[in-house]
């Protein structure tokens, strides 16, 4: 009889010490959600549809939609120069922004798109206007 208990007791002790690590996996996990929620809920803030240009700059938007290449933190700070000029509307920017922060996975993909595709439907032509910039 005694080796029956020896094995609940070994069954159980694998079980709680699972949970435990369990728990601490959880807190971990929890810790996580936490920080990246205060980070969201920062950069939100100078994201509103009213917000000025100046809280939003263009290495923060390198930074939370993670630009991989030189060509796409290029593409940022033209969008921002072109904001600074007055020749694209600050709110094709925000709302662009606002809308590839949102998404899981490709981020600067969505905001890239995004961006083309507002002022296509607003009549600017974003690629002639970003090589303006280059003269």
């Amino acid at each position: 009889m005694p080796c029956v208990s020896t094995k609940k007791v070994s069954f159980h002790a694998k079980f709680y010490r699972g949970e435990r690590e369990g728990r601490a996996v959880n807190r971990k996990r929890l810790g996580i959600v936490i920080a990246v929620f205060a980070f969201s809920v920062f950069s939100l803030t100078g994201t509103q549809a009213g917000a000025q240009e100046s809280q939003l700059t263009p290495d923060m938007v390198k930074f939370i939609l993670r630009c991989p290449t030189p060509e796409s933190r290029q593409f940022v700070d033209d969008a921002f120069e072109l904001v600074r000029r007055g020749k694209l509307p600050e709110q094709i920017l925000l709302s662009a922004f606002n809308y590839a922060q949102k998404k899981p996975k490709n981020q600067w993909l969505y905001f890239e798109k995004t961006l083309e595709f507002q002022c296509t439907q607003v009549g600017i032509n974003l690629s002639a206007l970003r090589k303006g910039l280059r003269k």
